[in-house]
């Protein structure tokens, strides 16, 4: 069986990896499965190891198969692994993948398949036999095992971060990896001699991959590690990497960050395996903190052997580098023989009366004692520090305060930061250049009446030059840089920008200000706009509403001249490149037949004033002099063509905070036509900014009048049937919104939530709606309210009372395993209230439809219907078995669940058929 499937492994790839996953994770243990587990792994390996042969047999069929297929495999290649594996294991987790069942059911074939496996990796990344690999090399390190000798290994901070996932590592490595460490862990916890495993996982590695592991054990359970962890503290290298990878924590941590927002169950369960595994207490610790612990705990004379050793190869001051002498202060800092010892009492430590005496150790040795070499080098490192600490806290203490305004602190707080910020300006590293900068922006914002006339100059002075810096294209706007469409990403300039309006809310005649202003709302910069639109609404919309909406119009008379310009050009170079038949007499008669009749030819847009004058300055010159047309400019501007793109944000910004305008309501229904009417159109304004655009429009419409409401949702009301993939984020924009808005608040959203489910109930395509990549299928999904929840979520506060209308809905939906599977999870996610009256909705959708045991083919709507049954059959049974129609429904629905092979909705009918 082994051969013939050895055989035909490329036709049946996946059936395989099924296959042999299945059979490693069995609990045969009889005579003739004995090598079983075995052959099984090779056959495994054989499914994922790359070989030389591979690469030769490509190379001699197509001599660009290497290039073709790198983007492909990615990593994979680079690591000698197929390009299959990273799609199926995915989610990386422990307990993803076979590795930790065959870990407690055959440890030995589990641990040789992953050196195995790693070993392979590590010899073909090592050696770089994967002919475009193009990551950083790893070189080589040794370590030494007493009683075996020295062991060389590959390494590289990226291998020896993969067993953590803050590496960019093949997905099947990550695994095996978090898979190996979590069984250790395992055997620690339950008092097995763990010391063998890890000196046979250090003697067997070519790479430093599972020698990761072996140091987070040892660092977890350093009474447990023995001679492993004494090998670990022999490496400069391993030394080194593990204190960086101890630095990268937080990044494992930030990984499962977006991973609640899947609706696949099992990736909620590898996230929460993860989410426990960071949270282990050892995660901080590093080597360095292995080797005082080793010393404290009774192998101090070993460990002063190895610092001694390292000590002794240093070379002298005359030869040494700075790498040498940040070493020579690591062993310093590991050396317990130079630790002092400090008696602490209650008095002298807040918060431990409780406590009759503590000590506490210095790691810092007794500077004297250092060599003067060593001594001139930390107080060199000490005076360059300074500028780094004194830029950092600036930094913290600015964006601190930018965000929780200062109206509580003492005034000597931010006058002492500014004094700083003075003094810092110019000196600081350059990456920190923006602190003293976001400082001065804080105290103008919010001390501008507390400035004394010279500092107010000086504060102004450095506003004007900030506002100055990438603003070298007049003609031009360049899109925010980062994130798109976020505004949380503030440059110095940025912040300048926004606290303009400030000074000019208090001294309205400040026309140095007020000429600054107009040359921020018609930056280069996108990102400058924008904070200059945020400061403008935030401090001028009460008390000067005609300046705000002026400034509206200058953001779009800059793009409406830009736009124009870029037009006329495109023409030009249309003429440039005349078709055959416009050139010679036939193309001068063509001509003179077009002017002919130029009268009834559209006319493209001309400007009157010269286009030597650039469209800033342009724009500038007619905001200080009051003659901008802003309703015109407004009108005419295009929100989805290249420059009206980049300038409707900040548009938007001024005008939801005046809904109740007329030109705000104008702006949005146009809005909203121009957004429609891009989807049919090629030139698309990318997916990021129709978002941000559709969450703006979906917060004016809920906040409005009904009637004018319905107005702005009317072209995507028509666009059901064409593009509904398009109105599903119409609609997901919607939920978010509405979501945003405090409960007390009323909004129209059940009203626009109706039009667009009477809407989809006549689409033309909703008979068609059968799997996942039917057209319409996400648009059911969203007006069922199936969309990414919070995971403790199980109400929303705005379903109240309108419960019945999704599963009137849902009941006249087709009957299909898509609208099923979005039905049963929206009320797994948020529909509790609706339940358990909605399972007799749920059990008439399969008695009516012809094939009910296809609409329980998905495994995530039984999975979410087992859940949900589950909390009244075993929760509340009495409820549900009083009710006649009720338990009828849920015997039905469980009847169906048994037919579709649920083993757990097999137990729960025994217990419901089950008298107490």
């Amino acid at each position: 069986l082994i051969e013939r499937a050895t055989i035909e492994e490329k036709r049946q790839s996946d059936r395989l990896d099924d296959f042999a996953e299945t059979l490693l994770c069995g609990t045969a243990s009889g005579p003739a499965c004995r090598d079983f587990p075995q052959q099984v792994a090779k056959l495994m390996l054989s499914r994922w190891l790359l070989s030389d042969a591979d690469v030769e047999k490509s190379m001699q069929s197509d001599p660009y198969y290497l290039h073709r297929v790198s983007s492909r495999l990615g990593v994979e290649g680079a690591f000698g692994l197929r390009g299959h594996l990273d799609l199926k294991f995915s989610n990386q987790s422990a307990i993803q993948g076979p590795f930790l069942p065959l870990f407690r059911e055959h440890p030995r074939v589990g641990v040789d398949l992953i050196l195995e496996m790693l070993n392979h990796s590590g010899a073909w990344y090592g050696e770089r036999k994967w002919g475009v690999n193009n990551l950083e090399s790893a070189y080589p390190t040794k370590l030494t095992i007493s009683s075996y000798g020295e062991v060389e290994q590959w390494a590289n901070p990226r291998l020896w971060m993969a067993y953590r996932g803050t590496s960019v590592a093949p997905n099947v490595i990550q695994c095996a990896l978090m898979a190996l460490e979590s069984w250790l862990l395992d055997l620690c916890k339950l008092e097995v001699d763990v010391e063998p495993w890890l000196l046979h996982i250090l003697k067997e590695s070519n790479n430093v991959m599972p020698t990761a592991v072996v140091a987070s054990i040892c660092n977890a359970y350093p009474e447990k590690s023995g001679d492993a962890a004494l090998a670990l503290l022999t490496s400069r290298e391993a030394i080194r990497m593990d204190l960086e990878r101890s630095v990268k924590e937080m990044e494992a941590k930030a990984l499962n960050r977006f991973t609640h927002l899947s609706i696949d169950p099992m990736a909620k369960f590898y996230a929460k395996e993860r989410e426990r595994s960071n949270t282990l207490e050892h995660r901080g610790h590093h080597l360095e903190t292995l080797a005082c612990k080793l010393q404290f705990g009774g192998k101090a004379e070993e460990v002063w052997k190895i610092i001694d050793a390292h000590r002794s190869r240093i070379p002298p001051e005359d030869l040494r580098t700075d790498e040498d002498r940040t070493w020579l202060l690591a062993l310093h800092r590991t050396d317990t023989r130079r630790f002092e010892f400090t008696e602490v009492t209650p008095d002298a430590k807040e918060g431990k009366s409780n406590v009759e005496n503590e000590l506490r150790f210095i790691v810092a040795a007794d500077v004297n004692e250092m060599e003067s070499g060593l001594r001139e080098f930390l107080d060199t490192s000490d005076k360059e520090m300074q500028p780094f600490q004194q830029g950092v806290g600036l930094m913290n203490w600015a964006s601190g305060q930018w965000v929780q305004k200062s109206d509580d602190i003492e005034s000597v707080s931010w006058r002492d930061s500014l004094a700083q910020a003075k003094e810092a300006l110019g000196n600081v590293p350059p990456f920190l250049d923006e602190a003293p900068k976001k400082v001065v922006a804080v105290c103008v914002r919010d001390h501008w009446e507390d400035l004394d006339a010279a500092d107010r100059e000086w504060c102004l002075s450095l506003l004007v030059k900030e506002i100055g810096v990438g603003d070298g294209r007049d003609d031009s706007l360049m899109p925010i840089q980062g994130i798109p469409f976020t505004g949380d990403i503030m440059q110095p300039n940025g912040f300048s920008a926004y606290v303009l309006p400030r000074i000019l809310a208090s001294e309205p005649d400040n026309t140095e200000v007020l000429g600054v202003l107009a040359r921020a709302l018609t930056h280069s910069s996108e990102q400058v706009v924008f904070n200059a639109a945020q400061g403008v609404v935030e401090y001028l919309k009460d008390s000067y509403p005609d300046l705000v909406v002026r400034c509206a119009g200058a953001i779009a008379l800059n793009a409406n001249i830009l736009e124009n310009r870029a037009s006329l050009q495109r023409e030009e170079a249309m003429q440039s490149y005349r078709p055959r038949h416009e050139r010679g007499i036939f193309g001068k008669a063509l001509q003179e037949f077009r002017a002919a009749f130029a009268s009834h030819l559209p006319t493209q847009p001309q400007e009157d004033e010269p286009i030597t004058q650039s469209a800033s300055a342009l724009a500038r010159e007619r905001f200080l002099d009051g003659s901008i047309d802003a309703e015109h400019e407004l009108k005419v501007l295009n929100p989805t063509s290249g420059y009206g793109t980049l300038a409707v944000k900040s548009i938007l910004e001024i005008l939801a905070r005046m809904p109740e305008t007329p030109l705000s309501k104008q702006f949005f229904a146009k809005l909203a036509s121009s957004i429609a009417a891009d989807w049919a159109s090629r030139d698309k304004i990318g997916f990021e900014r129709e978002y941000d655009l559709m969450n703006r429009l979906a917060r004016f419409v809920l906040t409005s009048p009904t009637e004018e409401s319905m107005h702005c949702c009317q072209p995507f009301l028509v666009a059901v049937d064409e593009h509904p993939d398009k109105v599903a984020t119409f609609i997901e924009c919607l939920i978010g919104q509405e979501d945003s808005i405090p409960p007390r608040e009323k909004s129209c959203f059940w009203d626009i939530w109706q039009a667009f489910a009477d809407r989809i109930l006549n689409a033309s395509w909703l008979p068609r709606v059968h799997t996942r990549h039917s057209k319409g299928v996400d648009l059911v999904k969203k007006i069922l309210l199936s969309t990414y929840w919070k995971e403790d979520v199980r109400h929303w506060q705005r379903l109240n009372g309108h419960e019945h209308e999704i599963s009137e809905l849902a009941a006249k939906l087709p009957s299909t395993p898509v609208v099923m599977e979005a039905y049963i999870h929206y009320l797994h996610a948020i529909g509790e209230k609706a339940l358990p009256e909605d399972f007799t909705t749920v059990a008439k959708i399969l008695d009516e439809s012809d094939q009910p045991y296809d609409l329980l083919g998905n495994g995530n709507t039984v999975f979410h219907l087992e859940a949900l049954l589950g909390r009244y059959v075993h929760g509340q049974p009495k409820r549900i078995k009083s009710d006649a129609s009720m338990r009828t429904a849920v015997l039905t629905i469980l009847d169906y669940l048994v037919d579709a092979g649920s083993s757990a909705a097999y137990r729960m009918r025994d217990d419901f058929v089950t008298p107490a």
